[in-house]
């Protein structure tokens, strides 16, 4: 299945072939999205529309949650009821790895909310779900309102091209003067960040002088 993936800076391009590699593994790679944008440029094919206050099923297969009918609120409360069905199956069943993908981060990981009791599964998938073969991957234009823990936990971080003076403001905390750079990046282009090395990457389809 060829799709076409040139869109935008390529955020949810990394996540698109971060996650084709995965499945060639057996990892089940599950993407809540509301966008419905991997639903017309990723490979997979199965998806599920979500309506309020549905009860999502542990997956066996790949697959995508259309979240686009829920209300952020709704969104939020559908996730979390997912990730504590999740977490308890894996303890009782840990048969499979998965691979969570959350486009709009910041809805499910708003910032201060990971001490938050009604946060408290996504949070408890986040800090400890790689000791149950739980890993995810959280996808946002808007990093400075995603809670800091997520940040904090996070193995690998792709940043793109900004301008924007507030979200510059953000990523100086994190890779210092570094951070300048972002704002000469093309479309496709990514300051790589992975245990405290910092390289500059170029995925596919996008074409410049970049390595890959």
């Amino acid at each position: 299945c060829i799709r076409d993936r040139s869109r935008g800076t390529g955020k949810s391009d990394i996540a698109m072939n971060i996650v084709d590699r995965l499945t060639s593994e057996g990892i089940i790679c599950v993407v809540f999205d509301s966008s419905q944008d991997w639903q017309k440029r990723s490979s997979i094919d199965k998806y599920i529309t979500v309506k309020p206050y549905a009860d999502l099923p542990i997956p066996t297969g790949n697959i995508i949650f259309d979240l686009s009918f829920l209300t952020p609120s709704e969104q939020q409360n559908t996730v979390e009821r997912f990730c504590k069905k999740l977490f308890e199956h894996q303890i009782e069943n840990m048969t499979n790895r998965y691979y969570l993908v959350f486009e709009e981060a910041q809805v499910y990981f708003p910032l201060n909310s990971i001490r938050a009791k009604r946060y408290q599964h996504s949070a408890r998938v986040l800090t400890v779900g790689r000791n149950i073969a739980i890993s995810l991957c959280a996808i946002s234009q808007f990093p400075s309102l995603i809670d800091k823990e997520l940040i904090k936990n996070a193995q690998q971080i792709y940043v793109g091209c900004t301008s924007e003076p507030n979200t510059l403001t953000y990523w100086k905390q994190i890779l210092g003067k570094n951070a300048e750079t972002l704002k000469e990046l093309e479309n496709g282009q990514f300051v790589y960040y992975f245990r405290n090395r910092l390289s500059k990457i170029q995925i596919e389809p996008y074409e410049n002088s970049t390595p890959k």
